[in-house]
């Protein structure tokens, strides 16, 4: 499988405000590794990221998966992102069914 890399940021600002649902997929984050800063204010976040999918015509697939580097920072007792960075996809599954496969999107 091809390896991608973009490592795209989205800072605070910029991270999008919504996203419409696909029932036939799942977004999975999974082992994340969380450093605390020294103020217990902010945190490095290592991620990985799973898409998967199943429709009528389509099995139980993983399409994709890949990583985050994310930055959180404590606001109001609530964690908020500051940057998300998508640092590409690691593997690649059958994208026929999915949206960026079809060139949609």
């Amino acid at each position: 499988a091809e390896r991608h890399r973009s490592n795209v940021v989205l800072d605070g600002a910029n991270l999008p405000r919504r996203h419409v649902p696909d029932p036939s997929l799942n977004h999975l984050i999974t082992n994340p590794i969380i450093e605390l800063s020294e103020d217990e204010n902010e945190a490095k976040v290592s991620s990985s990221w799973t898409v998967i999918q199943q429709t009528d015509s389509f099995p139980l697939a993983v399409v994709a998966s890949g990583r985050y580097q994310d930055t959180v920072f404590l606001h109001n007792h609530q964690w908020w992102f500051r940057e998300k960075a998508y640092l590409g996809i690691d593997l690649v599954g059958d994208m026929s069914a999915h949206l960026l496969g079809r060139g949609v999107g």
